[in-house]
């Protein structure tokens, strides 16, 4: 049976309500450089809930996505540190910046596409796209460095780990808790990132959402019974 608004909106509080406890450690590298922010993190299997800046719900930060890895600091290195684009969350940060450009006369649609055509090499024989996207890279670097903060949740199980952050955010997704009207991702090419507030897209097909075992599972996990 298919949740009802109020009780997409419940688990949902409920979702940001215990990643809000300070219980957990909320890593940012606003203050400080990113390779002192990584010596803080351990390699462990988990999740990866972040928040961004300018984003909350009632009073607390609101979740902008979560990912899952078998390595969480090498996750993290993807998100803050690496400059190639080996993260949705990192091109979905693109799009958007890209299309602020378009929408203000600097770029054109033509950069669009080619940022999506990130697989074909002969998109770097397009002009000068190349410092274009190198352009792009570095400014996704620095939103994420800047306006990004996270918390860490070990889950060894790797069934766990991806069961729980498709169905937080497929959850999340539905219900009514939104972005603010200056969220960087209203500029979005797509339409589920920009009605969700969520940097993320696939989750958002699926039927399944947290239901009472999950969060039974998930407070195990968080309570370090698991």
């Amino acid at each position: 049976m298919r949740k009802s608004q109020d009780e997409f909106n419940r688990d949902a509080k409920k979702i940001h309500e215990i990643f809000n406890d300070e219980k957990f450690s909320c890593f940012n590298c606003k203050t400080c450089e990113i390779e002192d922010m990584l010596s803080h993190i351990q390699k462990f299997p988990g999740l990866i809930v972040l928040f961004e800046e300018g984003e909350e719900f009632e009073g607390k930060k609101r979740i902008v996505f979560i990912g899952y890895s078998r390595n969480v600091k090498k996750r993290v290195q993807e998100y803050f540190y690496d400059k190639e684009r080996n993260a949705t969350l990192k091109r979905h940060v693109g799009d958007s910046l890209i299309n602020s450009e378009i929408n203000n006369g600097s770029l054109s649609q033509e950069n669009l596409g080619l940022w999506w055509d990130y697989e074909n090499e002969d998109r770097l024989s397009h002009g000068n796209y190349r410092e274009i996207e190198e352009k792009i890279i570095g400014e996704v670097q620095n939103h994420i460095k800047l306006k990004f903060s996270f918390v860490l949740l070990p889950v060894k199980n790797a069934t766990h780990r991806r069961t729980l952050a498709w169905r937080m955010l497929s959850t999340l997704s539905h219900s009514d808790i939104k972005p603010s009207k200056n969220w960087l991702g209203n500029n979005s090419s797509h339409f589920q990132v920009k009605e969700s507030g969520l940097w993320a897209m696939r989750t958002f097909k699926s039927a399944k959402f947290m239901e009472d075992r999950d969060f039974e599972l998930l407070d195990k996990y968080v309570r370090g019974e698991v």
